[in-house]
């Protein structure tokens, strides 16, 4: 039945995890797309009826409405070519919206779909560096844990982000333990490419995933240079397509993405250090100084633009180095949702179209993932060095979060992390477990038995568990796992 069960068991999660997913679909409807989701949403419009992306909202602007604490918004897109969102998550939206007729709803149903994705990869690549049971595990909890639940259910582009960084870990690790790897190594330096095309700070990958490749070769002391600069090669091939395009249409050097500048601009300036939200990131169109000198320069295009906002936040933050480590303090704790939102909480529920009780499930979901990710990274720090994973995988989780957390403190930030707290979660308890059932077998075993309590009184007589022959020692698990 054991095995049986064992088969079954994966099956029952991927269902689970499509069911959870499709019903906060119909617990967040009527949706209607917000904050970002409304410019991918245009983004794909755009690409499926003018077969091109839309104009800037970035560039020679003619007018910046600012209502309040509502992100600001402009009269209309100028022509002006943009770069601002990567291009994968907007082309996988219009192949979706094209074979759908621009519904919403397949959008989120393809959502749901990764996030099932990325519940089997989670299972696998547990699987590979630790055992099957640790992979159900963490399967089991990515399928249920309400932060990522939620997050399939709207048009975002972290579903699918989440998945690619994933498979492209998992390439890494099948290469290293694969006897056709140089087929694998193409395969995670394309998926590190197009992880780079989905989200800015994707491109952390390239060079962790070179790190592991790198690990993998010298362990079987293989020369490390020919499958890295494969990856590496892979990668910039990928990106390749994208940053020629660039070039052409706005005369500069744009590898992924102008988002660097309206990011470091928002974080780092006057206005929003003496906010409402402390230590917090202020769209940039609602700073005076950038309007007036900057989004309204008709001589700036995209490019220009980004150029220029990086480097006056880059400037203020050096001025103001106290500013800079407090608002990378505050968007920590904001992160993980221990400190108080303020503006970020209406955009970060809408985006995602939480009220009450499907609120306070992702809220609480987030604080129960930290905690048995912090009881997991203490289980395992303190045990044996082969049941710890693969170590380029925690330099990825960390660098993700180090490249988002002084910029932004929203907890939809957080997602692409959350796959390697399940996994740290998971194998922390996992391993937990079995030093606290072999403590348990350790002081059963050393108890007084019924042969040495005989010889005490000088009746000993041999016990069943004496005369039995002694088990062979257990083979120890491979390093690289």
């Amino acid at each position: 039945m054991r095995p049986r069960l064992s088969r079954a068991a994966l099956p029952v999660i991927l269902v689970i995890a499509l069911a959870l997913r499709l019903g906060a679909m119909a617990a967040t409807d009527p949706y209607s797309p917000h904050g970002d989701a409304i410019d991918y949403h245009a983004h794909a419009l755009s690409l499926v009826q003018d077969g091109q992306y839309p104009g800037t909202l970035f560039a020679g602007l003619d007018e910046i409405i600012v209502r309040g604490n509502e992100a600001p918004t402009i009269s209309e897109r100028t022509t002006a070519p943009s770069a601002y969102r990567p291009p994968t998550y907007p082309y996988l939206l219009a192949a979706v919206y094209a074979v759908s007729g621009n519904s919403w709803t397949a959008g989120r149903l393809t959502n749901a779909l990764l996030g099932v994705l990325a519940v089997a990869l989670v299972f696998v690549i547990a699987r590979r560096l630790w055992d099957r049971t640790v992979g159900l595990l963490a399967a089991g909890v990515m399928a249920v844990a309400p932060p990522l639940v939620y997050l399939s259910a709207s048009l975002m582009s972290e579903p699918l982000f989440i998945a690619l960084e994933l498979a492209a870990v998992l390439a890494v690790i099948v290469h290293g333990q694969s006897d056709h790897r140089l087929r694998w190594v193409v395969a995670a330096g394309a998926l590190c490419g197009l992880c780079a095309l989905t989200r800015a700070n994707g491109v952390v990958l390239i060079p962790v995933g070179a790190l592991g490749i790198w690990g993998y070769a010298r362990s079987d002391g293989r020369s490390a240079l020919k499958p890295v600069a494969v990856l590496v090669t892979a990668s910039l091939l990928t990106i390749a397509p994208w940053t020629i395009r660039n070039a052409l249409v706005m005369d500069r050097l744009v590898p992924i993405s102008t988002q660097a500048g309206a990011a470091i601009g928002g974080s780092y300036n006057a206005l929003a250090e003496r906010g409402g939200l402390r230590a917090g990131w202020l769209h940039p169109l609602a700073v005076p100084e950038f309007q007036r000198e900057v989004f309204r320069n008709k001589r700036f295009n995209e490019a220009d633009v980004e150029r220029e906002l990086r480097r006056r936040g880059i400037s203020f933050a050096l001025d103001h180095p106290g500013y800079a480590l407090a608002t990378t303090w505050w968007n920590s704790l904001r992160m993980f949702e221990l400190a108080d939102l303020g503006r970020y909480r209406d955009v970060f529920q809408q985006e995602r179209a939480l009220a009450g009780i499907d609120r306070d499930l992702s809220r609480i979901g987030a604080y129960v993932l930290a905690l048995l990710a912090l009881g997991g990274a203490v289980v395992l720090a303190n045990g044996p060095r082969r049941r710890r994973g693969a170590w380029f995988v925690w330099l990825l989780a960390a660098l993700l979060f180090l490249s988002t957390v002084p910029l932004n403190g929203s907890p939809r930030y957080r997602a692409p992390v959350d796959p390697w707290l399940v996994l740290l979660a998971a194998a922390g308890v996992v391993e937990g477990a079995r030093r606290l059932s072999g403590r348990r077998a350790s002081t059963t075993y050393s108890s007084p038995s019924v042969s040495e309590s005989g010889r005490r009184s000088g009746t000993s007589r041999p016990t069943a568990a004496a005369s039995a022959p002694a088990a062979p020692p257990r083979p120890a698990a491979p390093e690289n796992q």
